[in-house]
């Protein structure tokens, strides 16, 4: 599996967290199939607003970029399989490590997020 954004669940959290939804860019459209209208199995680059109940969602860099601009120092390595997102101000040492880069990005969001880090 290539996860290249935040999933739907993921995305629902980051908006429930606050993270605003400008800084997205990837979108998860309503789309109609047979069984009617639900979302796209895909998200897809947001070109230009979103619209009705289309989630918005965020890719890596993305990520990388919402938490960096607050000057902390928030660093991505891979060793071997496992992906690793480190926290690191005068206080606080903090990491996550996941075999997804965007699942570690993401949870290391809702931590920062959580300790009112961000």
């Amino acid at each position: 599996m290539n996860k290249n954004c935040t999933d739907i669940k993921q995305s629902k959290k980051l908006i429930e967290l606050g993270i605003e939804v400008n800084t997205a860019d990837m979108v998860y459209c309503v789309e109609l199939y047979k069984e009617g209208w639900k979302y796209s199995n895909e998200a897809y680059p947001i070109d230009g607003t979103l619209e009705g109940d289309d989630i918005p969602a965020w890719s890596l860099s993305a990520l990388m970029e919402y938490m960096n601009r607050n000057g902390y120092s928030i660093s991505l390595n891979c060793n071997g399989a496992l992906w690793t997102v480190k926290f690191d101000d005068s206080e606080t040492y903090h990491y996550i490590t996941s075999y997804y880069s965007i699942d570690a990005a993401f949870e290391m969001i809702v931590w920062l997020k959580e300790n009112k880090k961000i």
